[in-house]
């Protein structure tokens, strides 16, 4: 049998396309939330529609096949039944009938995704460029991710300008993209969706052909989610925060300059203000009305922990409670998600210059349970008290806490990540 007679795919296909840095983590999460869309990690469809096509167009597609259909038809085709029985099969597993892949690279193979699947409805989703160089370059402390380590040493001793010339070559590609489909593209700003999510998002499933559902807002950080690529710090977030709106302003305008002029005309195709000389001046014109006359944000990320989402401060509570009140109830109440480490973790706290201050065990098997007695533990993660409770506090995301060496950690560090979710 020819396989590329076999019938079209039998789900639709969504794919978000965004710069690296733009809140398609957090898009990913609302979309996978909805009763009807699966969206798992990072998997990079377009280069694997692209390396199918390549294999398939140099082996069976080499040879002449029925129905007078050309090597690279059969290949697109080929390609297309593999790449749609994964996700077709993904989603069915978790009781839906449309999937999505959000992966940023996607942008560089295009012209193989639209080729591959044609019927696809595509997001592109923009964010503002300071404060998404702004992420790309807290992201990049350890070194640049694979999308941006090419600009990176293009431009070496700029970063910034670096960052920027990413941002505009991707939001080039992706607005180039939009004119050539309008048909199948719908546009999105990670702003709209930070500050009225329901007023972004109800046009959006209107546009994929699903039905809204407010209950996505309110359970996006909250369900689980498969992991896999993308941002970090969602993972310990239970709340959409405002706070990344505006951190750019803090980015010195002596490197924004020699990268002004693209940016500026990138920023006006997309409808933001423009930066000037006064960038550093005075408040960030991406803020929100109300915040515009404020600071600019902090610059460490912003979580809600459990702590935080309960909205009252542990900063005064004794460790004792903590541990052996407050942590129990946490973990009783999320009980299957901790339970999937099946591990135990141990707290060695610390008081001022280094002094222990006390160690708790907490058992993540069965029923999670924590104990004031030093066990023996899978990982053992030794942090002061005021890092403790800031995190608690959600003043200080563990995802930072781990690369500013606040926490040491003995054992698996994903185990280490994993219980800090629930802290």
């Amino acid at each position: 049998m020819d396989r590329s007679t076999f019938d079209e795919p039998a789900m639709p296909a969504v794919f978000v396309l965004s710069a690296p840095r733009s809140g398609s983590t957090l898009l990913r999460y609302l979309l996978d939330t909805h009763s009807r869309i699966a969206s798992p990690g990072e998997i990079f469809l377009a280069r694997l529609c692209f390396d199918l096509e390549l294999a398939i167009s140099r082996t069976a597609g080499a040879v002449a096949g029925p129905g007078g259909k050309t090597g690279d038809e059969r290949a697109t085709a080929e390609a297309r039944r593999v790449v749609a029985g994964i996700m077709e099969a993904y989603a069915r597993s978790k009781g839906k009938d449309v999937w999505c892949d959000k992966s940023p690279r996607n942008v560089e193979y295009l012209e193989s995704l639209t080729r591959t699947f044609p019927q696809a409805k595509y997001v592109c989703l923009y964010r503002n460029c300071m404060d998404t160089v702004k992420s790309m370059l807290g992201a990049s402390q350890t070194g640049f991710m694979l999308e941006l380590a090419a600009f990176a040493a293009k431009t070496p001793g700029n970063l910034v300008a670096a960052m920027i010339d990413a941002w505009c070559d991707y939001n080039g590609k992706i607005l180039a993209f939009e004119a050539a489909h309008p048909e199948n593209t719908f546009r999105i700003r990670y702003e709209d969706v930070v500050l009225d999510p329901a007023g972004a998002l109800r046009p959006l499933f209107e546009f994929l052909g699903v039905g809204w559902e407010p209950q996505v807002v309110e359970r996006a950080l909250e369900a689980p989610h498969d992991e896999g690529g993308g941002d970090l710090y969602i993972r310990y977030t239970r709340a959409i925060d405002r706070a990344n709106i505006g951190k750019g302003s803090t980015i010195p305008f002596f490197r924004i300059q020699p990268a002004l002029a693209p940016m500026n005309a990138m920023l006006e195709r997309l409808g933001y203000p423009q930066v000037g000389p006064d960038w550093n001046e005075r408040p960030s014109p991406y803020l929100p009305p109300e915040a515009a006359g404020t600071p600019a944000a902090p610059e460490a990320p912003a979580a809600s922990g459990s702590a935080a989402q309960a909205g009252s401060a542990a900063d005064g509570i004794e460790l004792s409670d903590y541990f052996l009140k407050r942590l129990p109830e946490t973990l009783a109440a999320r009980a299957a998600e901790a339970g999937k480490a099946n591990a135990s973790v141990k707290f060695v706290v610390q008081g001022a210059e280094g002094a222990e201050r006390g160690i708790f065990w907490v058992e993540l098997r069965g029923t999670p349970r924590v104990l004031a007695e030093d066990l023996p533990a899978d990982c053992t993660l030794t942090l002061p008290r005021e890092v403790l409770m800031d995190i608690a506090n959600g003043r200080l995301n563990p995802v930072a806490a781990f690369g500013q060496s606040k926490i040491k950690v003995h054992g698996p560090l994903p185990l280490a990540a994993h219980m800090m979710r629930f802290v």
